[in-house]
């Protein structure tokens, strides 16, 4: 189908400025039947339901590990050795960055972790929605706020960064910056007794 943009002129005659604009009626008819996905879409709220995250399930364990809980469990390798050194290396670091005290606690590093470890499980699309009121998630939001966990975020750290050597010194580790951190997991776990349940992983 075509159309013309203007009439002709009094005598009958067309003008140079009458033009012919194709109109494709597939495409008119479809534009003007289907709204678009953006519009079809818009208004829709999808009702959030909290997962539920609580271990249901039993550890295979030897008779000395089998009274203890899945926390026990963590603080065996995670132990308060290692929360002080993450508190103290992340205290050094907000002195290094910003010069200035950051005042944080081992507790409080502790539940930074665990609210980590909680992130794994229960995935969302950002930090912030744990928080959010449409996507609250108590476990995580009401344990730390937001702005705080943010805070000790920004200042972590595992390892004093100007005792790195720098690249091309035969005394370079490429791992400096969490390599205590690895060092006092693994003696932690040289310190338990292998069981008769063993798990073995490529």
């Amino acid at each position: 189908m075509w159309t013309s943009g203007r009439a002709g002129n009094a005598t009958g005659h067309i003008g140079p400025e009458f033009q012919l604009k194709p109109v494709f009626m597939n495409e008119a008819s479809t534009a003007a039947s289907k709204p678009s996905k953006r519009r079809d879409l818009a208004g829709r709220k999808v009702d959030f339901v909290q997962p539920d995250a609580a271990w249901k399930d039993h550890l295979v364990v030897d008779q000395e590990m089998s009274g203890k809980t899945p926390l026990e469990f963590v603080r065996l390798f995670f132990d308060q050795g290692v929360v002080n050194h993450i508190r103290d290396q992340t205290k050094i670091y907000a002195l290094q960055k910003d010069a200035k005290e950051f005042g944080v606690s081992s507790a409080e590093v502790e539940c930074f972790l665990g609210i980590l470890a909680f992130t794994g499980i229960v995935k969302m699309p950002s930090y912030r929605s744990y928080w959010s009121n449409e996507t609250r998630y108590p476990v995580i939001a009401d344990a730390m706020s937001r702005d705080r966990f943010e805070q000790i975020k920004k200042y972590l750290h595992f390892n004093d960064n100007l005792t790195q050597k720098p690249r091309g010194d035969p005394g370079h580790d490429k791992i400096h910056k969490v390599r205590p951190l690895i060092e006092m997991i693994r003696d932690n776990f040289m310190k338990i007794p292998p069981e008769e349940h063993q798990a073995v992983d490529q």
